[in-house]
């Protein structure tokens, strides 16, 4: 089921992105809009496009295209006290995951019926609890994601949402004087490389059956290096730094092994890299 996320840029910059993406998180496409142009029409015309059945809008801000099915954040403060209340009971929770040893619930969730239309889903985690406690946000580890769409699980309703997390941050511009031509390609370079990190953690959680962390991605890509060491008038290389992730990458990428003291010829083989040219 594709996905659209639409993310507003700095205040001072008059234009949206609008970046669609499938469920499994891996990008499709994306649009940089005009704010006063950006519209219902426009959707359509990408969904015809791009000849998606039926796509769910993904948004940090409120849902401002009622026509679309959507799923949206919500601050606590925002909903009435009788929802607020309903929330803080201790009823109604389904434990997500418990740690073995101690019994201690690391993640739960609930949903809770606004209306007949809307559901709110709100989800715990221990680790994000801790987050919120050194960020001094208030937080306390909860999430709350409003909703119209009927046939998502609700553990698909917050692996949706992770997708959206920090990719304002990956888009960020910090110089407002670029022009057209250097924010088309700003975008353009930071759309491709969110592709190829998508589609990394697609493969690391097993063709997303489960989530990977997009920080696990960046160390199999980043974290690798290769130390050289000459032993009479020959080249070796040790490649170091080789994270879990990596290596089990590389070997769903049917990249060769990689062992201490490779000659160069061993390594392009293996690697599909040329280097003898940088080496020179």
């Amino acid at each position: 089921m594709p996905v659209s996320d639409i993310q507003g840029e700095s205040e001072t910059l008059n234009f949206e992105m609008a970046l669609f993406f499938d469920s499994y998180g891996i990008p499709l496409s994306y649009r940089l809009f005009i704010k006063e142009k950006f519209s219902e029409k426009e959707l359509e015309e990408i969904e015809k496009t791009l000849k998606i059945s039926k796509f769910v809008l993904v948004s940090t801000q409120e849902n401002r295209i009622q026509k679309r099915n959507f799923i949206s954040s919500i601050l606590f403060e925002n909903l009435n006290s009788e929802i607020q209340k309903e929330i803080l009971k201790e009823t109604k929770w389904k434990i997500v995951e418990k740690d073995i040893k101690t019994n201690e619930i690391l993640e739960k969730n609930k949903i809770i019926n606004i209306d007949n239309n809307l559901k709110l889903y709100i989800y715990w985690s221990k680790k994000r609890a801790f987050k919120d406690y050194m960020e001094k946000n208030g937080r306390s580890g909860y999430i709350y994601l409003m909703t119209d769409e009927e046939l998502i699980e609700p553990y698909e309703i917050s692996n949706i949402f992770q997708h959206t997390w920090n990719i304002e941050d990956k888009f960020k511009i910090t110089d407002v004087e670029f022009s057209e031509k250097h924010l088309h390609g700003h975008f353009t370079l930071c759309y491709i490389c969110l592709c190829i990190i998508r589609y990394f953690q697609y493969l690391l959680g097993s063709n997303g059956k489960f989530f990977v962390p997009m920080i696990y991605a960046n160390k199999a890509i980043s974290n690798p290096m290769i130390f050289m060491e000459k032993k009479g008038n020959e080249l070796f290389l040790n490649p170091i730094h080789l994270t879990n992730s990596y290596l089990k990458l590389s070997k769903i990428l049917g990249l060769g092994e990689f062992l201490q003291e490779m000659s160069i010829e061993k390594f392009e083989k293996n690697s599909g890299l040329k280097i003898n040219n940088i080496l020179l």
